[in-house]
């Protein structure tokens, strides 16, 4: 008799709260040669055309205050670190 064969059933759960706020994202860089080994870099005859950087993304604080993401940058080279 105490099998719970004729128990009730639960209840349904509440429902979920709402998201967080998303944070924002980093603007797009413009590089024109990214690397790795200093020694193995050379410019002799290389052209290339930068393109603008993207500016960082938008989102919303939690008050209410806009929030912006840094920017991405421009630059000729960039060595990737180790």
């Amino acid at each position: 008799m105490g099998d719970g064969t004729w128990s009730c059933c639960a209840g349904n759960g509440g429902l979920g709260g709402d998201g967080g706020y998303g944070g924002t994202g980093r603007g797009g860089d413009s590089i024109g040669i990214a690397y790795l080994d200093g020694d193995q870099l050379t410019l002799e005859c290389v052209k290339f055309k930068l393109g603008p950087p993207v500016k960082g993304g938008i989102s919303w604080n939690h008050d209410g205050s806009m929030a912006t993401g840094e920017d991405g940058i421009v630059v000729d080279t960039l060595r990737f670190p180790e």
